[in-house]
C-alpha cells in the first residue's frame, strides 16, 4: 500500500484553519459592534457599520484594525452623537482593543464592570457623556491602561481603591463628576502618574502628602472640592510640577514656603480657600510662573513681598478679597508681562504708584475697595490696552481726567464710583466707543450730563455690534489650554458651546482631531482674549505635553443693580449700563441718552436733575432697571415707558411728577406703591389715590401727544389733498389754453415711449 505524504498539504491546511479563525474572530467582533449599534438611538454616524457593505469591520467608521491579525485595536467615535448605553457592547469580543474613545456623546447609564475584559487597553476616554452610578472597581484590572478619562459625567460614590493597581497609569482625569469620599493616598502609589485632575467633585478630607513623591507629576488639579486641612508642604518636593490648582476648597493655614521650590510652575491657583498668614517671599523664586498667580478670596494679610515684583513673565496676578495692606511696591514696573492685575477688596493704602503706567500690556486693572488716596495717576494714559479700569471705593480726589476718553480707547468698563472726585463729566468720555459700563456713582461730580454720552455706540442695539459681541462672549474664561491628542486635557472648567463643540457641564472641546480646548471660569466676569487666534500661542523654554497654550482672564464687577449691590459674573453682556447716582448733577436728562437702546440699566438717582423724563424713554427697549429717584423731575410720566417690556425694577420716587401713572402689561407687574412715593401729584395704579378729571385730562393730553400728532397729520392730509387737487386740476378746468398745452405734453410723452418700445421690439 502506497503511503501519501502529508507534508505538502500541511501548510495550506494550517493556513486555511488560521484564516478561518481570523474570519470567525472578525465576524465575532463585527457582530458585537452591530449588536451594540442596534441598541443605540438613531446612530446615524454608524451607517457604514454593515456586513452588506463590508465583510470585515476594519473599514467601518471609527474602527481601526492591526495589520497582522486583522482584529480591532482602536474604536474611536468622539462627537458622533451616540445615544444609548454600553450594556450591550460585549467587551470580551474585542480582546485586542488598545484604545476606546467615546468622548463627547450622549451615552448614559453605568459603566459596565465587564469593561475589565479589555485586558490590552492602554487608553480609555468616556468623558463628556451622561454616565452615572459609581466607577466600577473592576476597572482596576486594566493593568496596561495609561490614560483614563471619565470626566464630565455624573459619576458618584468614592474613587475606587483598585485604581491603585493601575501602575502603568500616566493620566487620570475624573473631574466634573459627583464623586464623594476622601482622596485616597493609593493614587499617590502610582509611580508613572504625570497628570491628575479630580476637580469639580465633592471630595473631602486632607490632601495626601504622598502626592509629593510623584517624581513625574507635572499637573495636579484638585480644585472645586471640599478638601480641608493644611496644604502639605511635601507638594514642594514634586519638582516637575508646572501646574498646581487647589482653588475652591476649604484649605486652612499658611501657604507652605516649600512651594517656592517648584521653579517649573507656570500656574499657581490657591484662591477661594481660607488660607491665612502672609504671602511667602519664597514665591518670588517661581521665575517660570507665566500664566497665573491667584491667591484671591482667602484671609491672607501683610504687604506684597518685594520678591514678587521679580516675576517679569507673569501675566495675571490676583490677590483680591484678602486683608493685604501697605502700599503697592513702586517696583511693580518690573512685572512687564502683566495683563491682568487685581488687588481689589483689600486694605492697601497710599497713592497709586505712577510706575503702574509702565505696564504697557495691562488690559484689566482692579484696585477697587481699598484706601488709595491722591489723584488718578496720569501715567495710566500709557496703558492704552486697558479694557477694564476699576478704581471704585477708594479716597481718590480731583477731576476725572479727559485723557481717559482720549487715550484709553479700548475701555469696556470704567468704574470710578464711591470716591471723592469732583468737577464735571469730561465730554471726551463719549469717544469710548467700546464702553459698556460707566459707573461714576457717589462722588461730588456736578454740572450737567454731557449730551455726547448718547453716542456710546457699544450701548446701542445690544452690548456691542453682534460680531464684536460674539467675539468677546467666546472668551469667557480665566485660563484656556490647548493640548495635543496624545495626552489629556489641562483641566475641564466651564460650560461652553459653539459650532464646533457641544454644551457640557464644565468644558468645551474642539472637534478637530489634533487638539482639545477647555476653559475655566473662576467665579466671575470675563474679558477679551490676550492672544489673537483661537488658541493663542505662548512659547515655553522647556518641553511640555501642551502643544499650544493661550491665556485668558476673568473677574467680577460689583454695581448697584435693581436697588442693591450685585456682582456681575460670566459675561459682559449682562452689564451694559450707566450709573451716575449720588452726585450733584443738574439740568435736564439729555434726550440723547435714549439713543442707547442696548442699555440694561440706567441709574441717575440722588442728583439735582430737573425737567421732565425724556418722552422717548421707551426707546431703551432692553432696559431692565431704571432709577431716577431723589431728583427734581417734574411733569407727567411719559406713556412710552409702558413699552419697556423687560423692565423689572423701577424707582421714580421723591420727585415732582404729576398726573396719571401710565399703564401697560409690564408696568402692571410693578405693583409696589413705594416706587412712585414722594410724588404728591401722581395718581392711579398702584397708588391708592384716584385720578381727578383734571389730572386725567392732563395725562391724556400728554400721554397721547404722539397719537394726537398722527391724528392731526391724517386730518390735514384730506384738506391738503383737496386743495392740491383743485389747485392743479381746477386751473386746467377753467383755463382752456393751459388744458390744451397739458394734454399736448402728455401726448408727446406717450409718443416718445411708444417709439422707444418699437425700437426695442
Amino acid at each position: 500500500m502506497k503511503t501519501i505524504p502529508i507534508q505538502p498539504f500541511l501548510l495550506p491546511l494550517l493556513l486555511f484553519i488560521s484564516l478561518s479563525f481570523l474570519e470567525a474572530g472578525a465576524q465575532s467582533e463585527a457582530q458585537a459592534l452591530l449588536k451594540w449599534k442596534s441598541c443605540l438611538f438613531q446612530p446615524d454616524a454608524l451607517s457604514s457599520w454593515s456586513l452588506a457593505k463590508s465583510t470585515t469591520p476594519c473599514g467601518w467608521f471609527g474602527v481601526d484594525c492591526s495589520n497582522s491579525a486583522g482584529s480591532i485595536v482602536q474604536l474611536s467615535l468622539p462627537n458622533a452623537n451616540l445615544n444609548g448605553t454600553l450594556h450591550e457592547l460585549n467587551f470580551a469580543s474585542l480582546p485586542s482593543l488598545t484604545k476606546l474613545n467615546l468622548t463627547t456623546n450622549f451615552l448614559y447609564g453605568s459603566i459596565p464592570s465587564n469593561i475589565s475584559a479589555l485586558s490590552n487597553l492602554t487608553s480609555l476616554d468616556l468623558s463628556t457623556n451622561n454616565f452615572n452610578a459609581s466607577i466600577p472597581s473592576e476597572i482596576g484590572r486594566l493593568a496596561d491602561l495609561q490614560q483614563l478619562d471619565l470626566s464630565e459625567n455624573s459619576l458618584s460614590g468614592p474613587i475606587p481603591l483598585e485604581i491603585g493597581n493601575m501602575t502603568a497609569l500616566t493620566d487620570l482625569d475624573l473631574s466634573s463628576n459627583q464623586l464623594e469620599g476622601e482622596l485616597s493616598d493609593t493614587i499617590a502609589q502610582l509611580p508613572n502618574l504625570e497628570f491628575i485632575s479630580v476637580s469639580y467633585n465633592n471630595l473631602r478630607g486632607r490632601i495626601p502628602p504622598q502626592l509629593g513623591n510623584l517624581s513625574l507629576l507635572y499637573q495636579l488639579n484638585l480644585s472645586s472640592n471640599q478638601l480641608s486641612g493644611l496644604i502639605p508642604s511635601e507638594l514642594g518636593d514634586a519638582s516637575k510640577l508646572n501646574y498646581l490648582d487647589l482653588s475652591a476648597n476649604k484649605l486652612t493655614g499658611p501657604i507652605p514656603t516649600k512651594l517656592g521650590n517648584l521653579t517649573d510652575l507656570y500656574l499657581l491657583d490657591l484662591s477661594r480657600n481660607d488660607l491665612s498668614g502672609e504671602m511667602p517671599y519664597q514665591l518670588g523664586n517661581l521665575v517660570d510662573l507665566q500664566l497665573l498667580l491667584d491667591l484671591s478670596s482667602n484671609s491672607l494679610c501683610g504687604p506684597i513681598p518685594q520678591t514678587i515684583m521679580g516675576l517679569a513673565s507673569l501675566r495675571s496676578l490676583n490677590l483680591a478679597n484678602n486683608n493685604f495692606s501697605g502700599m503697592i511696591p513702586t517696583s511693580i514696573h518690573s512685572m512687564i508681562g502683566l495683563v491682568y492685575l487685581n488687588l481689589a477688596n483689600n486694605k492697601f493704602s497710599g497713592m497709586i504708584p505712577s510706575s503702574i503706567g509702565s505696564l504697557s500690556s495691562l488690559q484689566s486693572l482692579h484696585l477697587n475697595n481699598n484706601s488709595f488716596i491722591g489723584e488718578i495717576p496720569s501715567s495710566l494714559k500709557n496703558c492704552t490696552q486697558l479694557v477694564v479700569l476699576d478704581l471704585g471705593g477708594n479716597k481718590i480726589h480731583g477731576n476725572i481726567p479727559s485723557w481717559i476718553g482720549e487715550r484709553l480707547s479700548s475701555l469696556m468698563i470704567l468704574r470710578l464710583s464711591s470716591n471723592m472726585l469732583n468737577g464735571s463729566i469730561p465730554p471726551h468720555l463719549s469717544h469710548l466707543s467700546s464702553l459698556q459700563l460707566l459707573d461714576l456713582a457717589h462722588n461730588n461730580i456736578s454740572e450737567s450730563i454731557p449730551q455726547g454720552l448718547g453716542n456710546l455706540t457699544a450701548m446701542v442695539d445690544g452690548t456691542l455690534e453682534k460680531e464684536k459681541k460674539k467675539k468677546h462672549d467666546s472668551h469667557l474664561v480665566s485660563h484656556y489650554f490647548c493640548r495635543s491628542s496624545s495626552s489629556y486635557r489641562a483641566s475641564p472648567y466651564s460650560r461652553g458651546s459653539s459650532s464646533s463643540c457641544r454644551a457640557s457641564p464644565y468644558s468645551c472641546r474642539s472637534s478637530s482631531s489634533d487638539s482639545a480646548s477647555l476653559y475655566h471660569p473662576l467665579k466671575y466676569i470675563s474679558y477679551p482674549s490676550i492672544s489673537g487666534d483661537s488658541c493663542g500661542s505662548i512659547s515655553y523654554p522647556r518641553a511640555s505635553p501642551y502643544s499650544r497654550r493661550s491665556f485668558y482672564y476673568s473677574d467680577s464687577v460689583s454695581i448697584i443693580w435693581k436697588g442693591r449691590e450685585a456682582v456681575f459674573q460670566r459675561t459682559l453682556s449682562l452689564m451694559v449700563g450707566i450709573d451716575l447716582s449720588g452726585n450733584y448733577l443738574s439740568h435736564e436728562i439729555p434726550t440723547e441718552l435714549t439713543n442707547l437702546s442696548g442699555l440694561l440699566f440706567l441709574n441717575l438717582s440722588s442728583n439735582l436733575l430737573y425737567g421732565s423724563i425724556p418722552k422717548l424713554i421707551g426707546n431703551l427697549k432692553n432696559l431692565e432697571a431704571l432709577d431716577l429717584s431723589r431728583n427734581h423731575l417734574s411733569s407727567t410720566i411719559p406713556q412710552s415707558i409702558s413699552s419697556l417690556t423687560f423692565l423689572d425694577f423701577l424707582n421714580l420716587s421723591n420727585n415732582h411728577l404729576s398726573g396719571r401713572i401710565p399703564s401697560g402689561d409690564q408696568l402692571q407687574t410693578l405693583d409696589d406703591p413705594s416706587i412712585y412715593s414722594g410724588n404728591d401729584e401722581l395718581c392711579g395704579f398702584p397708588l391708592t389715590k384716584n385720578c381727578s378729571s383734571d389730572q386725567a385730562s392732563v395725562v391724556q393730553s400728554s400721554t397721547h401727544e404722539d397719537g394726537d400728532e398722527k391724528i392731526w397729520l391724517y386730518l390735514s392730509m384730506g384738506p391738503g389733498f383737496v386743495v392740491g387737487f383743485w389747485g392743479f386740476f381746477g386751473i386746467l378746468f377753467f383755463k382752456r389754453s393751459l388744458r390744451l398745452a397739458y394734454f399736448r405734453y402728455i401726448d408727446n410723452i406717450y409718443d416718445r415711449f411708444s417709439r422707444i418700445r418699437m425700437r426695442s421690439i
